[in-house]
Parts: structure tokens; sequence; C-alpha cells
């Protein structure tokens, strides 16, 4: 079923110059636009790697296509170094807000403070892993939030248009940070998370949502099959830079989680023809 958009509220700020509005699903939507500053390429990204995210069971944000009609675009437009210019009707990104005003509390960062302890604090390993397999060429950005009767945040990672080496579909060299984890229970999650990339079904997810993108919004499709390959490249070389470098460190633990974890990502390894070696 389409959404189409109903509502504008206001205008929010970021380098796509995006909008918060209403659609007739009831639901508010973060919405970037076609012909943004930053490119169209970026609704691209945002949706699939939205889509990505959520198979490795990260939390990301519902992102859909959206509906602009004609009369609810004439009062909406780009900040440009030229002047105004006027955002056409047609197929945009919506991004739905985690969560409102009146249903809790939510931050744009993670707050200091027992208070604000995470009911998902694995995830930030995740998340690190992503986006070094994507090559996301923004800061993370991410919403900490809870409803009214919870005592525990949940974070949700929001803004994934930089993904796949930004709108330019330029991938960087992928290295790993320089400083590597050491709590066991981190690099506990690092295992994991690097054993659920190994097995993640690049293909399959190629078949199943790269024509669900408009394509307007991909523009040259040779370049848009190329960020799979780059997806299947980086998969082999940062799980098998991750067994690398915490190999030794996992001998000199040597808990049982720790062992069982490693044990893990390379059975993993294995099972998706990945290299063991070294």
């Amino acid at each position: 079923m389409s959404i189409t958009l109903r509502k504008h509220i206001r205008p929010l700020r970021g380098g796509s110059q995006p909008h918060l509005m209403q659609a007739d699903d009831g639901n508010l939507y973060v919405v970037k636009f076609q012909g943004n500053p930053q490119g169209t390429r970026v609704l691209a990204n945002e949706m699939l790697a939205a889509k990505q995210a959520a198979m490795l069971r990260l939390p990301v944000p519902i992102t859909v296509p959206v509906e602009l009609p004609p009369e609810l675009s004439e009062e909406l437009y780009f900040e440009t170094t030229s002047g105004r210019q006027p955002i056409r009707p047609g197929l945009h990104l919506g991004s739905r807000v985690v969560i409102t005003s009146l249903e809790g509390r939510s931050y744009d960062f993670l707050p200091q403070g027992s208070q604000y302890s995470l009911r998902n604090p694995g995830d930030l390993v995740g998340i690190r892993l992503f986006d070094l397999w994507t090559c996301n060429r923004d800061t993370r950005q991410l919403v900490v939030w809870k409803c009214s009767r919870d005592k525990k945040y949940t974070v949700t990672f929001i803004d994934n248009g930089h993904c796949f080496g930004g709108p330019e579909w330029n991938f960087a060299p992928l290295t790993l940070p320089n400083t590597p984890l050491v709590e066991p229970s981190a690099v506990e999650a690092c295992l994991h998370w690097a054993a659920l990339i190994a097995t993640f079904p690049i293909t399959e997810f190629e078949s199943a949502e790269a024509g669900l993108i408009p394509p307007e919004w991909r523009s040259e499709d040779e370049q848009f099959t190329g960020i799979f390959e780059q997806l299947r490249i980086r998969q082999v070389k940062l799980v098998a830079e991750i067994r690398s470098r915490y190999s030794t460190l996992v001998s000199r633990l040597d808990t049982f989680k720790l062992r069982a974890s490693m044990a893990h990502l390379e059975h993993t390894m294995s099972f998706a023809n990945l290299e063991v070696a070294g």
C-alpha cells in the first residue's frame, strides 16, 4: 500500500534538508527529498541500508517511499547558495519517527549516568561493524529513547544515507579502528555480530530489495549493482580481520563465553565459505 504525505510539520536540521511530515497512515516521518543538496542517491542508500540493518536485527526506523502530492509541495523548498529551489512532487523517502514527545522521552546522543541504562548496549558494537562493512562516510547518528513507563532506554540508529560510500558510491578501503576492544563483553558482542555478517545472504538481499528502490533514486544501474559486489568483498575482509585481531585476546582471557563465541564465528565462516586461515 502506498503512503501519501498529508501534512507538513516543520523543517529539520541536516545536510539533506529533511522535513518532518505526517502521512495518511497517521504516522510522522522524517522525509528526505529527491534533488536535496546531498544528492538523490542518499535516498537509495537510506532505504537499502535500513533494510540491510533490519535483516541483521539492528534497530533502525521503518523506511519507505512516500508520495508528495502537488498541493503539498508548493510550500516546500531547498535553501541553496543560488536561492530557494522548489521541492517537486513525486516519490521521496520517509523514515518513521521512532517516538513522539507524547509517547516518551528521546535524545540524539548517549546520556551519561546510571539512570540512563540501555536495553540493547551490544547493538552499539553491531552498528560499528555495520558502518565499517557498508562504508558509512558520515558520523553515526542515533536516537536514545524510552516510553514513559519504561525503566531502560533503547538505542535506534538513524540517518544511513551515507552508507555504501556516500552519494558517490565510492567505497574507501576497509580498515579496523586502531584501538581494539578490550572488555570481554564488547569482544563477545563483536564476535557475535561478525558471525551474523558472515552469513548475511547478499545475493538474496539484492534479489529481494534492489528492485524495490525507485529507479529515479539510483540513476546508473551499473554503479548501483556494484554496491552488492563491494558488500561481498568487504564481508570476507571484515570477518577475517576481526577473527585475526581477537583470536589472541580470546586465548589469553580464556573464558568459556569468548571461546564459544570464537568457535561459533569460525564455524560460521566455514559454513559461509569464507576464508578461515590466518
